[in-house]
């Protein structure tokens, strides 16, 4: 009598499978057969199979078309003779005694399932294989007496690990128990696994393993289609329903491990990339789940993530726009680097999440981050201060680094670039389509990406101009030799004088610094090798003058044939562009929205008084283009008269006030301040009658005139920038670099303070986010704003949810009070469960530590090791309490 059929589904496993079937012939009970069933493998399985059966004659070969593991093990049931079956992967092994020792404990044959534990074994790279003994089913308890789950739920907890079980062929039949057939592995072990389990009228267990379970990153069973764990879930408490299982403690144990498979596969797998794919499966897995059953019996993060995910919010959208903006450095990044389109790309996220949530943001940023521990350029995603409402993510170690001035002394480092080009494509394929890339910056890419409109014909690409890095590779239009503003006919000498001043040849060491930045500084790293697989050697190589051009000329032929449309901050920003070969139909106007506005006075503030108060928000003093230098000159040349009648404020970081209040003696009073943030300049502005913008460059709007206009402080304003345009009126203006002019300008004023107010007639006020984002939205080509709509149980679980939060979260994460004082006592009863909980737990790390720690570290790409930080945050309940 054959006693164990032992099924071996094999699909392209030759690799492993002689050592698989020289395990299984060589088991010490002898009544076994073995099918062998073939799934249309490609590579050399089935000739192994055949040579192996032509040795034994136990040994059954079922030869098919590919149709997938569950239809391969269903065809091995078929042709099984035994009074038991058992399975074996066909990547595994067993020890030779498993099923003498299986079989020994089915009590002559009335047990229904008998099961085994498993060691998790390492493939390592000297040929030798680490076992690890799976400490998953630790607290079940190996009890001689056969069982059900209502007995012993826990072993419901952990992998369903089938191979490690027998189970009796005529109790399989009797309860019609097959395996589901899907395409592929299909993760079909999970039903028959709730199946086989439910079913049975005994069980026996032993904690003693007897197989040998390939823990293989690459092997056939790594890799699933991202509803996998989703479908599976919701198979097993189909058969919970279909078997009527609805106990407590057995729920318990199932949520469990519906809650491990969604944070598992959530990150393991990256969801996030396919989110709008995903989620419909995981919203159908979640709404079986009973939320009471969570709630009374998991922890408090366990629950946090059973509503994260089950919330009905994002479900109101099923389809969303997605739209990818670009700068060179992360909108939130600490240290404010990048400036005002830092700031502009933070409110206009802010602004597409409050007006349009039915908009998918992503951010990315190249250039700013680098890691020395890394060879290689990569993206990854990063955490910010919108959470998951906008997907930020960076590119690592791009070959061209940000900002602009990197590449002063070698401008063709950015002109082309193949690595960071793939790296920029993948990204979109990866987590596209998107409707619109609006980039921000050219910064930190090569011009070579703009190419990629091609790749991507139905992907709006729109560039804003917020500096003239297209034009010139300062980014200023400043001819720092000249001391002027540049003009499209300059020529490659200018571009090297100009570069000249204050030119850095220490850029490699700039990148190592930047790089070890991000490694804490720490670790031995060859950084010659780190410079030479980017080549940033070059950025210290001077190149030819004539390549300047040949920059400037690549860039906006780049953007003419690329970009569906292209943005200018400001009219003079567009007519520079114009006159630097951008074409004309191709480029509009759209001033930027700022969030000041939103609180702006729309009248002079300051009061009266007998002295006219004028500010400058300046910085550094020596800043030629900011106009320091300009404004100090000319306010020196002043005649005693009329400066005597003016009150001067001025800001700086570097200025030396002595010298800077002996150039001023004419002035009625000078108050120097050293340094101030975007809050100070409420006190710093509350008397000031009228700013003074005095930039020498062409400023494309400078946000300190922004800030004074939108405080109530009308500004004089160089003819220079778009800081012009805040006022249409002549009287406000005075041609940029004329000492003479600006004073006439102030002169006036001084004469006549009550005509600064006429600022206000000539002034159309300043343009909010949410007005800006309407035009952009015309220019995104958003579709219109849907309707969401809430079902009655949707609407029940989102009450749900808000309470959770509120309970939980609310009060500064405290309890909140309750009148009903049983509520109240109850609450913190479980709030003193929950801290013997973590007690308990964290004991169970010490002991755990070493046995996790090398799991971890060999699989820390795989699925078990995130299934093992699952593990952690199981209920104290399914702990077992002692």
């Amino acid at each position: 009598m054959t006693k164990v059929s032992i099924i071996i589904p094999i699909y392209n496993e030759e690799k492993y499978l002689e050592e698989c079937l020289e395990s299984v012939i060589g088991q010490t009970l002898k009544e076994i057969e073995i099918i062998c069933v073939n799934d249309g493998s490609t590579d050399n399985s089935m000739n192994i199979i055949q040579k192996f059966a032509d040795q034994d004659s136990r040994i059954k070969v079922v030869d098919k078309p590919n149709s997938g593991y569950g239809n391969s093990m269903n065809r091995g049931l078929e042709a099984a003779t035994g009074e038991y079956i058992g399975v074996v992967e066909s990547d595994d092994r067993i020890m030779e005694y498993m099923y003498e020792k299986l079989y020994s404990m089915t009590e002559k044959g009335i047990v229904d399932v008998v099961k085994g534990n498993f060691w998790d074994c390492f493939d390592e790279a000297d040929g030798s294989v680490t076992k690890i003994v799976n400490r998953e089913r630790e607290n079940m308890p190996d009890v001689e007496d056969s069982f059900t789950i209502r007995e012993y739920p826990y072993i419901l907890w952990g992998h369903p690990s089938i191979w490690s079980a027998i189970y009796k062929r005529e109790f399989l039949i009797k309860n019609e128990i097959k395996f589901k057939e899907v395409k592929g592995a299909g993760w079909v072990d999970n039903p028959f696994f709730f199946d086989t389990l439910c079913c049975a009228k005994k069980i026996k267990w032993t904690k003693e393993p007897f197989y040998c379970y390939r823990k293989n990153p690459a092997s056939s069973s790594s890799g699933y289609d991202l509803a996998l764990p989703f479908e599976r879930m919701l198979d097993n408490l189909d058969v919970l329903k279909k078997r009527n299982f609805n106990d407590e403690a057995i729920l318990n144990f199932a949520y469990a491990r519906a809650l491990m498979y969604l944070c598992g596969a959530m990150e393991e797998k990256h969801y996030d990339q396919k989110m709008d794919y995903a989620r419909p499966y995981m919203y159908r897995m979640l709404k079986e789940i009973n939320s009471n059953v969570i709630t009374d019996n998991f922890h408090l993060n366990d629950q946090k993530n059973y509503w994260k995910y089950v919330s009905p919010l994002k479900l109101l959208i099923p389809q969303r726009t997605k739209i990818l903006l670009y700068n060179w450095v992360p909108f939130d990044n600490p240290g404010h680097v990048g400036g005002g389109v830092t700031t502009y790309c933070r409110n206009l996220i802010a602004t597409i999440l409050k007006e349009r949530p039915d908009v998918q943001v992503y951010f990315l940023s190249s250039g700013w981050a680098y890691d020395i521990s890394s060879k290689k350029c990569f993206v990854r995603k990063v955490n910010n201060i919108f959470g998951e409402r906008c997907r930020s993510f960076e590119i690592v170690n791009s070959p061209v680094p940000a900002a602009q001035e990197m590449l002063l002394n070698n401008p063709t480092v950015g002109i082309q670039n193949p690595v960071l080009k793939a790296q920029f494509a993948d990204f979109v394929k990866k987590y596209g389509p998107f409707s619109n890339i609006h980039f921000n910056n050219m910064e930190g890419l090569s011009l070579d990406i703009f190419d990629l409109k091609k790749e991507f014909p139905d992907t709006r690409f729109i560039y804003s101009i917020h500096n003239y890095a297209p034009f010139c590779m300062t980014g200023f239009y400043f001819q720092r030799h000249n001391h002027c503003n540049c003009s499209p006919d300059h020529t490659p000498q200018d571009c090297m004088k100009c570069t000249n001043i204050g030119r850095n040849t220490h850029r490699r060491k700039d990148m190592i610094d930047r790089a070890r930045f991000n490694v804490g500084n720490a670790g031995d790293y060859d950084e010659f090798s780190w410079i030479e697989a980017f080549d940033f050697s070059r950025l210290d190589n001077l190149t030819d003058e004539k390549e300047y051009i040949r920059f400037s000329q690549t860039a906006v032929k780049a953007l003419n044939q690329n970009m569906d449309i292209i943005l200018a901050v400001s009219d003079k920003v567009r007519k520079i562009a114009i006159e630097n070969g951008i074409e004309e139909q191709k480029i509009k106007t759209d001033y930027i929205g700022t969030k000041i506005a939103d609180y702006q006075v729309r009248t002079s503030v300051a009061p009266d008084s007998q002295h006219l108060k004028i500010c400058f928000l300046g910085t550094f003093i020596g800043y030629e283009e900011k106009g320091y230098p300009f404004l100090l000159n000319a306010l020196q040349n002043m005649d005693a008269k009329h400066a005597s009648k003016v009150d001067i404020v001025l800001t700086t970081r570097d200025g030396n006030e002595d010298l800077m209040r002996q150039q001023l003696s004419k002035f009625h009073s000078v108050t120097i301040i050293h340094g101030y943030t975007h809050k100070d300049l409420r006190w710093i502005l509350k008397d000031v009658h009228l700013g003074i913008i005095p930039v020498m460059w062409e400023d494309n709007l400078p946000q300190i005139a922004i800030e004074m206009v939108a405080m109530g402080v009308p500004v004089l304003c160089s003819s220079f920038g778009g800081a012009s345009e805040l006022c249409h009126s002549d009287r406000f203006i005075f041609q940029g670099g004329d000492e003479k002019d600006f004073r006439n300008k102030l002169i006036y004023f001084v004469e006549n303070p009550e005509r600064i107010k006429e600022f206000w007639n000539y002034h159309n006020g300043l343009l909010t986010m949410k007005e800006h984002f309407e035009n952009l939205s015309e220019i995104y080509g958003l579709p219109e704003k849907p309707e969401g709509k809430v079902s009655l149980e949707d609407y029940a679980l989102l009450l749900e949810e808000n309470e959770f939060l509120y309970r939980n979260f609310g009060n500064n994460n405290s309890i909140s009070k309750h009148s009903d004082p049983e509520r109240q006592n109850e609450l913190f009863v479980r709030q003193n469960e929950q801290l013997v909980s973590k007690e308990q737990e964290i004991r169970r790390l010490k002991e755990e530590r070493d046995y996790l720690q090398y799991s971890i570290d060999e699989t820390r790409k795989s699925f078990t090791y995130k299934i093992g930080r699952a593990v952690t945050l199981v209920p104290r309940k399914l702990r077992g309490e002692k």
